[in-house]
């Protein structure tokens, strides 16, 4: 009796050291495993910058909560009628208007419609529920600018024709002239672009192949609804004394499909 009452004495005494030890170990071995690659300092801002895309992800989830009620045709119903002429963008790195073209947009749409910017996108998605939330944004603002650019050209409310897609038409055009001049053409639209007088610069190589390149540029035109006169001034890139310089090569302008050259 008298050993086992000692033992039990020894087993505690041996617990109050031996618990810590155990939970020492186990420390050990986590750091080992998970921290030791990085210095204490690192591995704790790791988690803080963790912590903070936490909380920053539940904002901007509760900033995008709206969009599971909501109606983009209602919504562009509404703002037809009050005249409140918008296109809902996603935050991103570059033009991220969904259904609307930035030349599109600088074309028929600038004076007359604000961009707005829907709170809580982000250009990545910071959670699982966070990508939900970004796809429904993406489908609102996509269905929303489509329906606002519909009623807005075919009111006759922008100087754009229906059926025109400058956006397209651009993107096309870029690529026929790299292809056509040895992908060393370039295609280069105003600062201040005057959709009641379009016109585009075109710069290409020495030795490209010019008509060529005033057929592609017709044939496109036409193809993405453009029939009204566009002109094109030309630029022939020439190499001088081991630089590029540009020496006015002529300008052509397509109307309804066909090319005519000025000069």
């Amino acid at each position: 009796m008298k050993n086992r009452d000692f033992m039990k004495k020894r087993m505690k005494k041996m617990a109050v050291w031996l618990v810590p030890m155990c939970v020492l170990a186990v420390a050990a071995v986590w750091w080992g495993l998970v921290v030791r690659p990085q210095s204490p300092g690192e591995w704790f801002r790791g988690r803080k910058a963790e912590w903070g895309e936490k909380r920053l992800a539940g904002q901007c989830v509760g900033r995008l909560k709206w969009l599971e009620t909501a109606s983009a045709e209602k919504e562009a119903l509404k703002d037809a009628a009050s005249k409140q002429y918008r296109f809902y963008s996603c935050f991103g790195e570059s033009w991220n208007t969904p259904g609307v073209e930035f030349i599109d947009y600088v074309a028929c749409y600038k004076p007359l419609v604000r961009i707005q910017e829907i709170e809580g996108t982000r250009d990545r998605a910071l959670s699982t529920e966070h990508e939900r939330m970004m796809d429904l944004a993406y489908a609102f603002a996509r269905e929303y600018n489509g329906l606002m650019r519909d009623h807005l050209t075919r009111n006759g409310l922008v100087p754009c024709a229906e059926g025109e897609q400058w956006g397209s038409a651009f993107s096309e055009l870029s690529t026929i002239f790299g292809e056509e001049s040895g992908s060393d053409g370039t295609l280069g639209m105003p600062v201040a672009f005057d959709i009641s007088k379009p016109s585009f610069e075109i710069a290409i190589r020495e030795g490209s192949k010019a008509g060529a390149v005033r057929k592609a540029a017709g044939e496109c035109l036409f193809r993405n609804g453009i029939v009204r006169r566009v002109d094109f001034h030309v630029s022939e890139v020439t190499r001088v004394e081991g630089r590029d310089e540009q020496v006015p090569a002529g300008s052509f302008y397509c109307e309804n499909g066909k090319v005519v050259k000025i000069r």
